[in-house]
């Protein structure tokens, strides 16, 4: 099928209509709508539902956590407003600052438990839908966090060794790894205290590692800056504090434990990770850097082209995105992506054959194996902005399109179909099932 000659012009002008060819192509099954918003959402999980946060009225407060079935039937899973106090063991008051801390070289008075308030909620999803991780702040440093299944079962519960104060905590995809950051500011700590420790977890909270790199902030990990593997086997990360050039790489494994760290590059910025490989920034610019979990390295060069690169899950297929147009058949980009990646099947996406006069490029959504992709345009008609979505295939057919009013619409590809996400808090989703 012959490219479009733009995006817009084909979904903007028409609202609400599907494309003939994407009947039989694609299936919504809901359209629902969300208020309070929602602050975050997973793909489709093994329940065949979505898990999102929804916020407190007026308030990017997270209120509770909800499942969202394939017709788009919401359960609440958790009420966070229900848990108000946490339980702080008498040993660990001192974290609170409601205590002294207990000396280790001599004998002290043990200290009764105290019920504390709890003074900020926090909730981090598992991409993937199967878990979701709360913690409860309460004063100083002090937290509790709570690791659940999908259907909101408890899985485990952890809490802090020192008063540094909760920085992140990253979950692996599959749920299957939860690393807890504790890390102060570059002054002082909630407590007046300043360092770093990590600890890794599995899915039933078996502690894996814990390392505390304490106040010598040169060893500290940037785990902000960092990126895990989708099933938990590995996170590279750099070293150094938050925010400054990464001079190193550093890659644990999954539990938690270094592997390697090398220098590739006089600074690193991690990017992304996929098809087994960590997309890094670093060095000449006209290199694209892939990374493996041996800390091997992959260079494709741009050798003067404007493109983008994208590699499926299984590393089974390479999008070129080509964001200027450009001969690719005669640029020699196929044959050097199939030399680093033998076997691959090379798909071209020419943007600019998808843009109309006046408007930005589209973006550009592919789906983890790689077998479609959506684009979306922005542009107005008689002063009413509008968003176009068309939905195509490896061959550029086009299988779905639609066109919406307003802007900041998000898609995303999961389990057998895709999201449409309005907003940011996000106040409406609509799920499209694809056959």
């Amino acid at each position: 099928m012959k490219l479009h000659a733009t995006l817009l012009l084909s979904v903007l002008v028409i609202f609400s209509s599907l494309s003939s060819a994407g009947l039989a192509a694609v299936a919504p099954l809901f359209n629902a709508r969300f208020s309070p918003p929602l602050s975050d959402t997973s793909s489709l999980n093994s329940e065949s539902c979505f898990l999102a946060v929804q916020s407190m009225p007026d308030s990017d407060s997270p209120a509770k956590v909800i499942s969202i079935d394939k017709r788009g039937r919401t359960t609440t899973i958790e009420e966070l407003a229900e848990t108000k106090e946490i339980t702080v063991p008498g040993e660990r008051l001192w974290i609170a600052g409601e205590g002294p801390r207990p000396a280790l070289d001599a004998q002290t008075v043990p200290l009764q438990s105290r019920r504390l308030p709890v003074m900020s909620v926090r909730v981090f999803l598992s991409s993937g839908g199967n878990t979701y991780t709360t913690a409860f702040e309460t004063k100083g440093g002090y937290y509790e966090l709570r690791h659940r299944d999908s259907r909101g079962r408890l899985l485990f519960i952890a809490v802090p060794r020192d008063p540094y104060g909760l920085k992140n905590v990253v979950v692996s995809a599959d749920g299957g790894r939860v690393v807890v950051i504790d890390e102060s500011s570059h002054n002082s700590g909630k407590s007046g205290w300043l360092g770093q420790r990590y600890y890794v977890y599995d899915r039933d909270g078996r502690l894996l590692s814990d390392v505390d790199f304490g106040d010598n902030n040169e060893s500290w990990l940037d785990f902000s800056g960092g990126v895990m593997a989708d099933d938990g086997s590995c996170y590279l990360t750099g070293r150094g504090e938050g925010g400054k050039p990464l001079k190193k790489l550093v890659l644990l494994d999954a539990d938690g434990k270094l592997k390697w760290e090398k220098a590739f590059f006089e600074d690193h910025q991690i990017s992304a990770y996929m098809g087994g490989f960590f997309v890094v920034k670093g060095g000449n610019q006209s290199f694209l850097n892939f990374i493996d979990k041996e800390g091997n390295v992959k260079m494709l060069e741009r050798m003067g082209y404007p493109f983008d690169f994208w590699l499926s899950k299984d590393g089974s297929c390479a999008y070129v995105i080509m964001l200027k147009e450009f001969d690719f058949n005669k640029s020699g980009i196929a044959g050097r992506v199939s030399e680093l990646f033998p076997g691959i099947k090379v798909v071209a996406v020419n943007l600019e054959k998808f843009r109309s006069d006046g408007h930005g490029m589209p973006s550009i959504e592919i789906s983890p194996d790689g077998k479609y992709f959506i684009l979306t345009g922005v542009g107005a008609t008689e002063s009413l902005a509008k968003t176009g979505i068309a939905l195509y295939d490896q061959s550029m057919n086009e299988l779905w399109s639609d066109a919406f009013f307003g802007t900041n619409i998000t898609p995303r590809f999961t389990g057998g179909g895709f999201l449409m996400l309005f907003g940011s808090p996000v106040s409406r989703i609509s799920f499209y099932e694809t056959k």
